[in-house]
């Protein structure tokens, strides 16, 4: 069993797994710990997707204790899957 399958999503969040850096530059200098976390612009894989923006309920009625507690929320779903690539501001 996948240890992510206990993880839930509320909303619009999306959970991201980041690219492993280089850990050493092209000329073979190693890079110490920490060296990338100063960029702003960071990438990763999208391991798992939550619902989407949840949408308001259709009843217009000002009286809210008269509403049905039964009502099932909707979301409109996100564009995004898992496997995409994303691109995200790290800070």
């Amino acid at each position: 069993m996948n240890s992510l399958d206990n993880v839930i999503l509320i909303s619009d969040r999306v959970l991201i797994k980041p690219l492993t850096e280089e850990e050493k530059t092209a000329s073979g200098l190693f890079l110490p710990p920490g060296y990338h976390e100063k960029e702003i612009v960071a990438y990763g894989y999208i391991i798992k997707v939550g619902p989407g923006y949840p949408l308001p309920s259709e009843s217009f009625e000002d009286e809210y204790w008269k509403r049905e507690t039964s009502e099932q929320v909707r979301y409109l779903p996100l564009q995004v899957k898992e496997g995409d690539l994303a691109v995200y501001l790290q800070n």
